[in-house]
């Protein structure tokens, strides 16, 4: 890849930060919308899940590539995917743990032992 120069970094270096937000707020649109739909809430976070981490495999020919916009573009859907991908993780704990069980079920992590804790 050949280097950007330094004086056109401001109109392109922002670029891929957007599609981070975008992510964010589109992993769990698509997410509700999914259940909404009727897909249990499981099978739709996990759908999200599997969209977000082809999604990141945009980066692969984003190292490859000499056009700085396609590269560009490559990485805003490698970071669309990612934080798509983070919000349904943040999420994943729910699908999980049920308030009611969590007393009845063994903690994976040491701090879910607080977490899940009664009172």
């Amino acid at each position: 890849m050949s280097a950007m120069p330094i004086g056109r970094l401001p109109a392109f270096g922002w670029l891929p930060f957007l599609p981070v937000d975008l992510g964010n707020l589109g992993g769990g649109w698509l997410s509700g919308r999914m259940v909404r739909g009727g897909w249990t809430i499981a099978s739709a976070r996990q759908a999200v899940l599997a969209i977000g981490v082809v999604a990141m495999l945009a980066e692969i020919p984003a190292g490859l590539t000499s056009d700085t916009r396609l590269c560009v573009v490559l990485i805003a859907l490698a970071t669309f995917g990612y934080r798509a991908w983070g919000t349904m993780m943040l999420a994943l704990p729910t699908i999980c743990f049920h308030p009611r069980s969590c007393r009845d079920s063994p903690a994976p992590v040491p701090g879910w032992a607080e977490f899940c804790s009664p009172g």
